[in-house]
């Protein structure tokens, strides 16, 4: 149990951070981005002793089922993987 538990957070740790960011192409804007949105990345000028952000990439607030429609995709596909992988190994043992 304390596997399977080490290995979804794994897993989803992975997709969150090297897949999400990628499903759809992020918008290029300036400061400031719209309410709800999920800030990509960002660059800055460096003003003597102040940072200030000059270039924000976003995804918007509304593409936020579409992602979660993309990563339930992802979920259900590896666990039919696992559960065709389960029967393969059952069938082949002997009792």
């Amino acid at each position: 149990m304390v596997m399977t538990g080490i290995a979804y957070a794994a897993i989803r740790a992975a997709v969150a951070t090297f897949l999400r960011p990628n499903y759809m192409p992020a918008i290029n804007t300036h400061p400031p981005e719209p309410p709800g949105a999920w800030t990509v990345a960002w660059t800055s000028s460096n003003q003597p002793g102040v940072l200030v952000p000059t270039s924000i990439l976003y995804q918007p607030a509304d593409r936020f089922w579409t992602f979660q429609a993309i990563e339930a995709v992802i979920f259900v596909g590896l666990a039919a993987l696992l559960i065709f992988a389960t029967v393969l190994v059952v069938k082949r043992r002997t009792a």
